[in-house]
């Protein structure tokens, strides 16, 4: 397996920007890649604090996963890259840092990040 580790510093609210840096390594990938792998909230940038709470920057963000979908469909590999993204439940400020994991035009696969208590880490 053939991955590629994109260490790029992404602008805090600049999720347009962002997502025109990853396509512009996207360009310039060399052949045989199986995975290219981004930050954590690289499209939103770290730490996009109070930004969260604004609904109209979750919308961009949402908006810019669904271009990420489309932006895939015709790659031959898969992109890892980190977002915030909705809960859909109640549960703090309604929003999951999350992976995704993008191949074909699909979201393929969302890990969560959570906190896992240690019981003897906790004592």
């Amino acid at each position: 397996m053939k991955i590629k580790l994109a260490q790029l510093n992404p602008v805090v609210g600049d999720i347009e920007g962002n997502v025109k840096r990853l396509k512009e390594v996207v360009s310039n990938t060399e052949p045989n890649l199986d995975l290219l792998i981004f930050s954590e909230l690289f499209l939103t940038g770290y730490p996009p604090r109070d930004l969260l709470l604004k609904s109209w920057f979750i919308k961009k963000v949402e908006a810019a996963i669904d271009e990420l979908k489309e932006f895939t469909e015709n790659l031959d590999f898969g992109i890892l890259l980190g977002s915030p993204v909705p809960t859909k439940k109640d549960i703090g400020r309604g929003l999951y840092n999350s992976a995704l994991l993008f191949y074909k035009g699909k979201l393929i696969f969302q890990q969560n990040k959570s906190l896992k208590k240690i019981g003897f880490l906790m004592q």
